[in-house]
């Protein structure tokens, strides 16, 4: 069985990205060689993107929230944050002296605190970034509404409920629990 023509031209992109070989266009072949290699690809290109925003030429389809990071951190530590929790799932929290501002969730941290701060940098200074590391997706939801209930961040006024589960606590203190992302002098961040 032959690979459909989304395949091969998913395959193409990844095999150029990653300047690797492409298989021939048998289903199960380019199936498998895209599985393999969708997460080098997709990190890569998110790498590129960093790196295009530091230099502020932009490409069509990322918003320029980014820039906001790259401005703050810079991008030695952009490119740490994407490569320390690329595919990381979890809670982060934006903090301002010591107060709790934000709180939000992804299946991909290392994305998700770049652009999430970019649009909220807009609204309120950010001086430390906390996340926490949770593998189970129903639970980062569970999860996340939870820490919004407890702490209350002014960012996340849209996210209030009626609904919050009383019978529940998170059982967590973003200062204890949550690891802190903190730009360094020696390698662009540090814990």
């Amino acid at each position: 069985m032959s690979a459909t023509e989304k395949q091969i031209a998913f395959a193409k992109a990844i095999a150029k990205e990653l300047n690797i070989e492409l298989p021939d266009n048998d289903f199960q072949k380019m199936r498998d060689f895209i599985s393999k290699n969708r997460n080098d690809y997709n990190k890569s290109i998110t790498l590129k993107r960093i790196n295009c925003l530091s230099k502020k030429d932009g490409i069509y389809g990322w918003s320029p929230t980014e820039i906001s990071f790259i401005e703050c951190f810079g991008v030695e530590f952009a490119e740490y944050v994407c490569n320390t929790l690329y595919n990381v799932s979890g809670i982060y929290a934006f903090v301002f002296n010591q107060k709790i501002i934000y709180i939000g969730k992804s299946i991909n941290l290392g994305d998700r605190i770049v652009t999430s701060f970019g649009e909220r940098i807009k609204e309120h200074p950010i001086d430390d970034i906390y996340y926490y590391e949770i593998s189970n997706k129903a639970d980062v939801n569970i999860m996340e509404v939870i820490l919004i209930e407890e702490n209350k961040p002014i960012l996340n006024r849209d996210c209030k409920t009626t609904d919050y589960p009383a019978i529940f606590k998170s059982e967590l203190d973003i200062f204890e629990d949550f690891k802190i992302l903190k730009k360094g002098a020696d390698h662009g961040a540090s814990f």
